[in-house]
């Protein structure tokens, strides 16, 4: 074969594939150092308007910057021209290739991490726009997957896809005849809901053996597309009794001709696989890592990603200094403890508060030991008072080091004081706060020294202050600390 000068960095180990346009080889990259599969115009292609170059560029636009296991990742893509581009090597079969599966458990497993797949590109405004069994990599292993352990099909070719965002009619080119979804045959438009029609079509073939628009007899495109417009598929029951109701329910959902009849999101398909008996750990599939963006800002992560009440938004703040590399750390610490966990909003909520890594502990720790006894004395200071901001107000620091230190480590150090520090620096910090009239302040610093008559004195000056701003509820935890303390 004549390859271009630019190729000779990769060694033809052999071909993977061949398309109308294209054809994959796999190859040994000599720079990399590792296999790959490298996709290349056809010698002999057929031209047509759309070229291999605009296709590879559509392709790159989506998913060149993702990172997601689910995806068959663009590893390497040239600058100037693009004659060629380099991608990650699957070892498992294409779902076109298994047919008919009669481990029923096993095939909605594979239908669940299918919907994952298109969950997380719901997730980046992404439709596939040609989802199909040739486009689906299993894993290597996949007759003996366990029935609850976590794996990943990987979704290749997106040269079809386009943004949510972009006008109707921007993408190039349309699907494989019998994927698309009614509303992409009839008027090219493309969204999530136009791949759970593909989806669903897949789910079908999976369960059946059977393509629910195809016979073996009428392959022509005219008739096909008015079979997905106008007829509905011979009932999946019939072919397969050993289903439930629920599984065929969902498929017939998924199949349905106008888009809100479908399921909302991929998610809920998830879900309501597990319901029919798949035992797919789907929500261990999607994690914070795989949608939060170090290179995107604090600000946009967290509106991207995260459902949050304000006192979790504080304390991420708080915590993350508003870094993103932070977030992420944090984020994914909060997964694997299982006190955050994705929505069907497309978004990660916490169940709780927000915990903090051990790393991150040590991290601050290690930056509290080196600082200098002054700003260590800021630091507990700043512990027992509730913040810099009421440090701040009691005006006893000449400068103010501790906007240096992440707001957490006040916390962090708080649970490692012994009682009588607590105590004694308190009993010092209270009168110098109702000095300030920061009377609540002044109270709770009372109550931690044990001084009662001061707790006392301050709480009701507080309470009628703040039951004249309407504060009532406030007042009462106020008092309630002092009963406490008496």
């Amino acid at each position: 074969m004549n390859y271009q000068p630019e190729l000779s960095r990769f060694r033809i180990i052999g071909q993977l594939g061949r398309g109308g346009t294209a054809e994959v080889h796999r190859v040994y990259d000599e720079q990399l150092g590792r296999e790959a599969a490298l996709k290349r115009p056809l010698a002999d292609a057929v031209e047509t308007e759309i070229g291999f170059d605009e296709l590879a560029r559509r392709e790159y636009m989506l998913i060149g910057r993702l990172k997601f296991p689910g995806l068959v990742r663009i590893i390497y893509f040239p600058t100037g021209d693009c004659n060629h581009f380099l991608l990650e090597l699957c070892h498992g079969p294409t779902l076109d290739s298994v047919g008919r599966i009669e481990n029923l458990p096993l095939a909605l497993n594979l239908i669940s991490a299918l919907a994952v797949d298109l969950e997380y590109l719901r997730t980046q405004g992404i439709a596939h726009g040609d989802l199909k069994p040739q486009n689906a990599f299993m894993p290597s292993n996949w007759e003996q997957l366990q029935e609850d352990g976590l794996f990943y099909v990987k979704l290749s070719d997106f040269s079809l896809g386009c943004l949510e965002t972009e006008p109707a009619g921007s993408r190039i080119g349309h699907g494989t005849v019998g994927y698309m979804a009614p509303e992409t045959v009839t008027d090219n438009i493309l969204t999530h809901r136009s791949d759970l029609f593909a989806l669903g079509v897949i789910a079908y073939q999976l369960l059946s053996g059977r393509h629910p628009f195809i016979s073996s007899d009428d392959s022509d495109p005219v008739r096909i597309n008015g079979r997905i417009r106008e007829e509905a598929p011979e009932p999946l029951e019939q072919l397969r009794p050993d289903l439930n109701s629920a599984t065929t329910g969902l498929i017939e959902a998924l199949l349905s001709k106008k888009p809100d009849d479908r399921p909302q999101t991929a998610w809920e398909v998830c879900r309501r696989l597990s319901e029919s008996g798949a035992t797919y750990p789907y929500q261990r599939a999607l994690h914070p890592r795989h949608l939060i963006e170090v290179e995107r800002s604090y600000e946009e992560n967290i509106e991207a990603v995260f459902s949050l009440s304000g006192s979790q938004r504080l304390s991420l703040d708080n915590t993350c200094e508003k870094s993103s590399f932070f977030l992420r750390l944090i984020g994914e610490a909060n997964f694997r403890k299982g006190s955050l966990e994705y929505q069907n909003n497309g978004r990660f909520a916490y169940r709780a508060g927000v915990y903090m890594p051990h790393c991150l502990r040590r991290a601050m720790l290690e930056d509290f030991h080196f600082a200098a006894l002054t700003e260590k004395r800021q630091i507990i200071d700043q512990a027992l008072v509730g913040g810099p901001d009421h440090l701040r107000a009691l005006e006893i620091y000449e400068s103010d080091s501790c906007g240096r230190f992440c707001a957490p480590l006040s916390d962090l150090i708080l649970t490692m004081l012994r009682p009588a520090t607590v105590r004694r620096r308190s009993a010092w910090l209270a009168p110098l706060a109702e000095e300030k009239e920061q009377l609540s302040l002044a109270t709770r610093l009372y109550v931690q020294g044990g001084n009662l008559e001061g707790a006392e004195r301050c709480a009701y000056q507080a309470a009628v202050a703040l039951d004249k701003e309407h504060e009532g509820a406030t007042a009462v935890r106020l008092m309630g600390t002092v009963i406490a303390l008496a």
